[in-house]
């Protein structure tokens, strides 16, 4: 999302810097789900996930890099 507008981007389209999250999650012990909810691009679903899929990979690995951590 963006400040001060309630519409669902795709991953990497808001304002959210995702490789310190994921850092942040998974200094917490957390091991569950991540997921995505896109009710407007529901015709495009299989697009998306694969997208949202790479980016979350690709951020994963910036998080991993930048805490000087290994790949789990």
């Amino acid at each position: 999302m963006r400040r001060g507008t309630h519409e669902h981007l795709e991953f990497g389209e808001g304002e959210i810097d995702f490789p310190p999250v994921l850092c942040a999650l998974d200094d917490a012990g957390y091991r569950g789900l991540v997921t995505v909810e896109l009710p407007r691009h529901a015709h495009a679903a299989l697009d998306v996930a694969a997208r949202s899929i790479g980016f979350l990979h690709r951020a994963e690995q910036v998080s991993l890099l930048t805490a000087g951590g290994e790949a789990s």
